[in-house]
């Protein structure tokens, strides 16, 4: 999807883990190419991101969420529906990290990576999914795992796992979704700031 034409303008763009850093700077071309773009994240910053964007004059909001609570997330995008229409693309950067040695990780940690990284991707694709196929349009999704995902990282065994979970969810979306005209797809970082 080039974003160098007017593809988005008036399209619902929906970013997890937007309140600074990548999701912010996707939030913040989505908006400046015309798109409606809703800006999630757990930190309470995502509402003063959200303002920038607004203040800059565009269609812009803003919302604090907590991405592994699928009855939370799933009521939100009703909202997001309602508010500002279908959604159209749904960029899951919502993601957390933790480094240790494999013997010193708990079943509270895992727990943790799971739930931000592969069940926070799975709740946001449950929650945009059925607007998309509602539009009858298609839709995109982007979803972000990481290098570790594909290839694992010493220390972060639970990581990169999660983020192996997120290529292979990605794979099965695109599967199921295709006769929906939905593209989904997967992006694999190396280590950013």
């Amino acid at each position: 999807m080039s974003l160098s034409s007017e593809k988005l303008k008036g399209k619902v763009c929906v970013v997890t883990g937007a309140a600074k850093s990548i999701g912010f700077g996707i939030a913040k071309k989505f908006a400046e190419q015309g798109a409606k773009t809703v800006l999630l994240d757990i930190d309470p910053a995502v509402l003063e991101s959200a303002k920038s964007l607004k203040d800059a004059g565009h269609s812009v909001w803003g919302y604090v969420t907590d991405v592994t609570n699928r009855d939370a997330v799933l009521k939100l995008f009703e909202e997001i529906v309602k508010t500002a229409g279908n959604v159209y693309c749904l960029c899951n950067v919502a993601g957390i990290v933790d480094q240790r040695p494999f013997l010193e990780y708990t079943e509270k940690e895992f727990d943790r990576l799971f739930r931000v990284n592969v069940f926070g991707t799975a709740w946001c694709c449950q929650g945009a999914i059925p607007s998309m196929i509602a539009a009858g349009e298609g839709g995109k999704i982007v979803n972000f795992s990481s290098k570790s995902g594909k290839t694992g990282s010493a220390l972060m065994v639970p990581y990169s796992s999660a983020k192996g979970a997120i290529i292979a969810m990605t794979h099965a979306l695109a599967f199921e979704y295709a006769k929906n005209k939905i593209n989904v797809n997967c992006i694999c970082p190396g280590i950013t700031d």
